[in-house]
Formats: C-alpha cells, structure tokens, sequence
C-alpha cells in the first residue's frame, strides 16, 4: 500500500512557515506581548515583554501560569499596594477570565505607565499587548505644566492681550484686555470673529465716520495687510489706553492693550509744572532787574535830600520820586513772592 504523504507535509510546511513568521512578528513588535491559552498558561512572550515587567533571567517560560506572572509582577511594580497581594491576584485572574475585549491604561508605583490591551482568542486564551507611554505622559505633564504656567501669566499681566487666528477667530484672551479696552464682560469669547467684535464697537460709538461699513472693511484689510499698528484710544469710561497690534508668523495677529491713564496725568502735570517754572524763572529775572534799578534810583534821591543842594522847591519833588521807588520796591517783594512761590509748587 502506498500513501501520498506530500500533502501532509505541505502542510506541516506551512504551519511551521506561520509559525516562524508569527515568532518573528511578535518578537520585532515595539510593544510586550504575551499569548496564553485557555487555562492561562503562558505560550508566547517577547522580549520586551520581560524587559517591560523586569522579569528575573529564565523566568519565563512556556507552561508557567498566570498567577505565577502576577505574582512575581507584582513584587516589583504592584498595582494598588494598599490592596492585599492575594487580594490583587484575584481580581486580576478574574479579569482575565473576562470575554470581552479590554483596554486600560496603568501606571505603576515605580512610575512605569502602559496601556494594556487584552483580546481573547477564538479557541480560548488571551493575547495581551503593552505599550509603554511613560515618555508620552511624561511629555503630556509638561506641555499642561506649561500650559497652566502660560493660563497664570496670561491672567496676570499688567496688559490685556487677545490672539486672532488667520480666519480672525478670537483664539487666546485674558480678562485684562476686556477690562481695559471697555468691553462688557461676556462680549469676548473663544470664536468671535474679528467682524463680530468691530460690529460692536461700531454700534456703541466707537467710531466717528459717516460710513461705518467702509471704516471696517478698511480696518479689516489692514490686519490682511499683515500692518502693525499702534494707537492710543479712550474707553466708554473716559481712561485711555495704549492699543498695539503685531501680525502673526502663520497669519492673524496679537494684540495688547494697556491703561495709559496714569501715565498721562502724570505727563499732564509734569507740563504744568514746567510752565509754572518757566513763569518762576520769568518773574525772578523780572524782579533782579528791577530791584537793580530801583537801588539806583532810591540811592541817588536819598543823596541828593541829605546834601542839602535841595531846596524847599525841590524836595516836594524829590520825596514824591522817594515815594514811588518805594511803591516800586513792594512791587519788587511781590515779583520775589512769586518767584519762591513758583519754586516751591515745582519742588511738592
């Protein structure tokens, strides 16, 4: 009798193919992976599998259980430590137990973060795949540290700022630039549009043109223009602010404002006492001279009545020229009076 085995061993040719090709696959995967069959014994494991756990040298092994695996796992990174050992095994053989698909995400106490993801297989088992994203996360930390660093600052700068995009949609504001620009406190909102925003400063007065619709096409051409701008403007409630606008690298613009107020009073009065100094050093000037010439004058009358060349016709004449260089000297003392005064308003 003669048997045809060539299809037997075709087959076992391709299995042993399929074999390869699966040890292949599973061992260059990027993630752990381990197979186990329908009584939870391991079948398949790579080697990021057991580098991911830190299993010891030789540990693993076809056969070996999964409580065993857990067990050992759990000496090293255990999940929920607060929870007793047998307590922890228990739960985790019940879950794998479970026909259902599974994927969960599990941080460790040794700070290691994966995502597991458990599939059964048609006839029994369980392939669980584990993907390390403790660099992810940790990137994930960072950005949202910085990102609630970026929230505080942008809450507490002195000016108020708002980001258009290049659609010029309202992308990023701080209450500040609200408060400062006059503007009620729900008209900003992530997604006014910049028409929105000139459309109301249009209805409540803001601007001082017969042709509205004009004045904010133009407006809106030269933020497409990629302008800068900088201009000082006052609010609904008469404070003034300083208003600038910088384009974008990729298109839409940042824009700052800043309360200006103080700043011009301060100016204002700065100006003010410029003047009344200039006005103090008028004045002074004014009363030096004068004071010269009535020293002149006064000293040449007293000589002239004590050197007895006048005579009784004259020093009428003469006590009448006495008279006024002193009218003239109290004159002198209220241009002094307002020369120290003036110096002393500059100095407080």
């Amino acid at each position: 009798m003669v048997c045809d085995v060539s299809k037997p061993k075709a087959i076992e040719l391709e299995a042993a193919k399929q074999s390869a090709l699966l040890e292949t696959t599973i061992n260059t995967m990027a993630q752990g992976c381990a197979v186990h069959d329908a009584d939870l014994r391991l079948v398949r494991f790579n080697a990021q599998y057991e580098k991911m756990f830190d299993f010891p040298p030789g540990f693993l092994r076809p056969g070996l259980n999964l409580e065993e695996i857990i067990r050992q796992r759990d000496i090293d990174v255990p999940i929920n430590p607060d929870v007793p050992i047998e307590e922890r095994i228990k739960r985790h053989l019940e879950r794998a137990s479970y026909s259902e698909e599974r994927t969960q995400e599990r941080t460790f106490r040794n700070g290691l973060v994966y995502v597991y993801h458990r599939k059964p297989l048609p006839g029994g088992g369980i392939i669980t795949t584990y993907t390390d994203i403790t660099a992810r996360k940790q990137v994930e930390r960072e950005v949202a540290e910085k990102s609630d660093l970026l929230e505080a600052t942008f809450e507490n700068m002195a000016q108020g700022v708002v980001v258009f995009n290049k659609d010029m949609e309202l992308v990023a504001f701080n209450q500040k630039f609200g408060e400062i620009a006059g503007y009620p406190p729900d008209l900003l909102r992530i997604g006014l549009s910049r028409m929105e925003l000139l459309s109301f400063r249009a209805e409540s007065g803001w601007f001082d043109h017969d042709d509205i619709g004009t004045l904010i096409n133009d407006k809106i051409k030269s933020v497409e223009a990629r302008e800068t701008s900088r201009v000082e403007r006052v609010n609904t409630k008469g404070r003034g602010f300083l208003y600038e606008r910088t384009p974008m690298p990729d298109g839409g613009y940042l824009a700052t404002v800043t309360d200006i107020t103080d700043r011009k009073e301060a100016e204002k009065k700065l100006q003010q006492a410029q003047k009344m100094e200039a006005v103090g050093q008028l004045t002074g000037g004014i009363a030096h001279d004068f004071n010269n010439l009535l020293a002149v004058s006064m000293g040449n009358v007293e000589l002239a009545m004590e050197s007895g060349l006048s005579s009784d016709e004259t020093r009428p004449y003469l006590e009448t020229v006495m008279r006024a260089n002193e009218r003239g000297a109290g004159l002198h003392d209220v241009l002094w009076d307002i020369e120290h005064f003036q110096i002393f308003f500059v100095v407080i």
